[in-house]
């Protein structure tokens, strides 16, 4: 779709694929998306599939730098990460020649901030049944989530909410760096795992290669 830069006018749709699959080869063959070079804004996975990278949370799943998923112990405190020199076929889990250039990548807020609920969150059907009551979601154990205090959990949520209205929404407040810093500061005294969305924000919000506000 045609999206007008500035957002003040609504998305122009020019095409769609119901039956078509994400996959690199429709990207290359298909959608021919290296002939028109177009900037593209969607979930990570499709970025994933026009840099040339392994589907999945692999070891090495972001475009721009070598972030460690697996590296737990660091999440949270390691900021800087090598920027990827290259994106060589074969190295660090890539797979394919890359299709597009990393500065025509703009990463979606509403992924982001779906991304970001769902390591906050998780529903229980039969609580839903009784009346939608919500949970925490965290790496820790059940024990530990019960013993996390109310005023905590009330905190991040509230957080998060300032991120979702003031950054990932259709404005940006001059001090939201701030209240990403005091958002992940949170989500990591929950325990909750980082994605690579979550990586985004915290590694790639503040430098050179800045996340991109689509």
């Amino acid at each position: 779709m045609l999206l007008h830069n500035g957002n003040q006018h609504p998305p122009i749709p020019v095409g769609h694929a119901v039956h078509m699959k994400e996959t690199y080869e429709n990207l290359l063959n298909e959608l021919e998306y290296s002939k028109y070079g177009w900037h593209s804004c969607g979930d990570l996975k499709i970025v994933s599939l026009l840099m040339g990278l392994q589907m999945g949370y692999k070891k090495y799943c972001c475009f721009l730098c070598d972030w460690d998923s697996r590296a737990n112990t660091l999440h949270y405190l390691k900021r800087a990460w090598s920027q990827r020199k290259s994106l060589k076929v074969g190295e660090k889990n890539v797979q394919h020649q890359a299709l597009a250039e990393w500065h025509k990548i703009l990463l979606p807020p509403l992924h982001i901030k779906l991304d970001l609920m769902k390591n906050f969150v998780k529903a229980s059907e039969a609580k839903i049944k009784e009346g939608g009551l919500w949970v925490l979601r965290s790496a820790s154990s059940s024990a530990t989530i019960c013993s996390t205090t109310y005023f905590t959990r009330k905190k991040a949520w509230d957080a998060f909410h300032l991120v979702s209205s003031n950054f990932l929404g259709n404005n940006r407040a001059e001090n939201y760096k701030e209240l990403i810093e005091d958002m992940l500061s949170l989500y990591h005294k929950l325990g909750c795992n980082v994605s690579l969305k979550i990586h985004m924000l915290h590694s790639h919000l503040i430098s050179p290669r800045q996340l991109r506000h689509g």
